[in-house]
């Protein structure tokens, strides 16, 4: 009878060690399909110039100085304070925090750093540089004095210093000459992913020139 048990139980502790590999595998639940940690540069493009198209027509941005323009006129909420010029100093702290910096600014880096890894996206980061040198001279002309240099940088700074526009202005130049130098690459731009002007490059090269 104690063999009978001990072969019952040795069987048992077999039966249960050989389900560990099946067990692991069928609970590993922490891989979200939904959220992945890494993507193309082609949708990091259009999440980029979706949020800062976002900004430009619907944020503060917009909203402030269209309500003082007497384009919108407020009747509830944000707007009906803006409509009487009835504004707080925490009232562009969106789109300071999260729309600028933890947003399109954010995604248009990262397009740029992802698009350097790959020989073949060159293009890529060239749209990149051109289109963050637009979106930092619109944070720098609405805010003056603005993280710049060290910003964006998260590994190394998580405090940037604030740097003086007339400094800024001169690098973004730069990035708009280096960025036009990139697209002149051949290779393929998504037109799903280049939401504002559907992968044209010509078009591309016309917005450098605007932005300088």
């Amino acid at each position: 009878m104690k063999k009978y048990i001990s072969a019952l139980k040795l069987m048992s502790s077999v039966f249960a060690l050989s389900l560990l590999p099946a067990c692991d595998s069928y609970l590993d639940v922490n891989q979200n399909p939904n959220n992945p940690t890494q993507v193309t540069p082609a949708l990091i493009l259009a999440n980029s110039e979706l949020g800062f198209a976002f900004e430009m027509a619907g944020g503060d941005l917009n909203l402030i100085p269209g309500a003082f323009m007497q384009y919108y006129a407020g009747a509830a909420n944000q707007l009906a304070s803006y409509d009487i010029y009835d504004i707080q100093g925490d009232d562009m702290n969106n789109t300071w925090t999260f729309n600028a910096y933890a947003g399109f600014l954010n995604s248009t880096q990262d397009l740029v750093n992802q698009a350097a890894k790959d020989p073949n996206a060159k293009h890529y980061q060239g749209i990149g540089k051109i289109l963050l040198a637009y979106q930092f001279s619109v944070v720098t002309d609405a805010f003056g004095d603005i993280p710049f240099f060290q910003a964006l940088n998260r590994e190394r700074f998580n405090n940037p210093t604030f740097d003086k526009q007339e400094d800024i202005y001169p690098a973004l130049i730069t990035m708009i000459d280096e960025g036009t130098r990139l697209t002149q690459n051949s290779g393929p731009v998504s037109a799903s992913a280049d939401l504002i002007y559907g992968a044209i490059s010509a078009a591309g090269a016309k917005q450098a020139i605007r932005s300088k």
